[in-house]
């Protein structure tokens, strides 16, 4: 009620165990406007979930990810004011798993940096069992004079190079190991495009170093990198991005039928 109450345009949303980067004010201010002028953006965050040493190069460089990262992230009054009589009480996973729910987040995206901006400072949380899988991640300790024109971070602009990029690319596919090896000898020049499903991803984040589990930092189904050497990596999930040509993506049988289980039926 604070935040409609006293008029702020923004607020800025941080957990109590963040260590914070001295510019991330600075971001928060300079991609404000973004948030209301772009309304496929609903906030932006200091966290990059795939924000690792080895796929990071430029502290000045933003992305947008329609996966909610959280870890410190700012809002509008407008959109503070459609979440605060949702918000659930007693999350029985988390708030932040309630804000990646489709129907809350309904395909907006939030803006985030390429190098992390917060990080935990507590080895123990709510929410962090172990806080040592964090401590891997990047985290901007100097700052930046400026994040430049952020323009580009707009919805037309920013597919229309994702797009640019996937479309440009050489196909590679990544060895079962020796994975940062390879991503040491990708091409600066012209970006790498590597195809996968979902079924793959686990692999895929082992061989690479990525986030376990689901993948994250996602864009329509695209996940943009760029190595410490300054590479461009595109993974892209054939199934869901919408900047591959026909013959890469993946489509559903077309003889496929859909069967209705009753409830509780396992799918095995």
């Amino acid at each position: 009620a604070t935040l409609t109450k006293r008029g702020h345009s923004h607020a800025v949303l941080l957990e109590d165990d963040l260590l914070l980067s001295p510019d991330l004010l600075l971001f928060f201010w300079s991609v404000a406007w973004l948030l209301e002028h772009d309304p496929t953006l609903w906030c932006a965050s200091a966290w990059n979930d795939q924000g690792f040493p080895h796929l990071v190069s430029n502290p000045q460089q933003l992305s947008r990810t329609d996966y909610f990262p959280g870890l410190g992230w700012m809002l509008t009054a407008q959109t503070w004011a459609e979440l605060r009589h949702a918000w659930p009480r007693r999350a029985t996973t988390g708030w932040d798993h309630w804000m990646r729910l489709s129907s809350t987040s309904r395909g907006r995206e939030c803006v985030h940096p390429e190098i992390n901006r917060s990080r935990h400072a507590s080895p123990r949380g709510t929410n962090v069992v172990d806080n040592k899988p964090f401590e891997r991640f990047s985290f901007e300790t100097t700052g930046v004079a400026s994040f430049g024109d952020v323009s580009y971070l707009l919805q037309p602009a920013f597919t229309a190079n994702v797009e640019q990029l996937t479309r440009a690319a050489i196909v590679r596919t990544p060895p079962l190991a020796g994975g940062l090896h390879w991503l040491s000898t990708l091409p600066v020049e012209k970006p790498t495009l590597v195809l996968y499903v979902r079924e793959q991803y686990a692999a895929l984040a082992k061989t690479l170093g990525l986030w376990a589990g689901n993948a994250r930092a996602t864009h329509n189904g695209t996940i943009v990198l760029r190595t410490a050497a300054g590479a461009t990596l595109l993974l892209a999930d054939q199934r869901h991005c919408p900047y591959l040509s026909g013959a890469q993506r993946m489509h559903p049988s077309t003889d496929g039928v859909s069967v209705v289980a009753p409830a509780g039926q396992s799918c095995s």
